[in-house]
């Protein structure tokens, strides 16, 4: 049914003209989809990584496990959300402290930024590798932020409306757990991916991201 339902939306990467989003769009795809995560051979691993994100309370600590295990643990070559994602003056790579305490930012990035953190793991990944995204990953992660999207749009009605607040409640509910279940289902994919990769003693190195503006995933 999940299946079905994602064939309504779009698997097509967003084009920006304006080269403000990097879609990477590799020769080669993820070893499995998001949605295969937890279905893989190695699945009761993937499976700790899901668990780890989707618990509230465990997400901002698995983020900062699976950054160290996607740059080898080799922390030399950690950056705030590893360069693709220059929020603003203050938030940009290389001017955050990374060099004198990385194990600290990447756990402020982890936990204070979540969902970014997830994102610029995968990036770099698929830069590292050369990978594209499978279209249902493209359409799980649009219906996520449709739905972070809609959650806002009724929180902010509900300070207005009364009789909208337990709709927003709700609907803040259903856009919660669709988030940590996406995230979750990327955050095994990605582990999935490196583990892959590093069994096949993979070097590729990336030398240096193209920096991203916006973009939730």
């Amino acid at each position: 049914i999940s299946r079905k339902m994602c064939c309504i939306i779009s698997g097509e990467p967003v084009a920006d003209s304006k080269g403000k989003r990097r879609t990477f769009n590799g020769a080669a795809k993820f070893q499995v989809s998001m949605m295969d995560a937890l279905w893989c051979p190695d699945g009761y691993k993937s499976c700790g990584w899901f668990c780890g994100q989707f618990i509230p309370a465990t997400c901002g600590i698995t983020q900062c496990l699976l950054r160290r295990k996607v740059l080898n643990y080799d922390m030399t070559k950690y950056s705030c959300f590893q360069g693709y994602f220059n929020i603003c003056c203050c938030i940009k790579a290389g001017s955050c402290g990374e060099s004198s305490c990385p194990d600290l930012c990447l756990f402020c990035e982890s936990c204070v930024c979540n969902s970014i953190a997830i994102s610029a793991s995968r990036m770099y990944v698929m830069e590292k590798y050369d990978l594209q995204s499978d279209p249902c990953d493209y359409r799980l992660i649009r219906i996520n932020n449709c739905l972070q999207m809609l959650s806002c749009v009724c929180d902010i009605l509900a300070i207005f409306i009364a009789d909208l607040r337990q709709l927003a409640r709700i609907i803040d509910w259903i856009a919660d757990l669709m988030f940590h279940c996406v995230s979750g289902c990327m955050t095994a994919q990605v582990a999935h991916e490196v583990n892959y990769q590093n069994s096949l003693g993979s070097d590729a190195v990336v030398t240096q991201a193209i920096p991203v503006n916006t973009g939730k995933y």
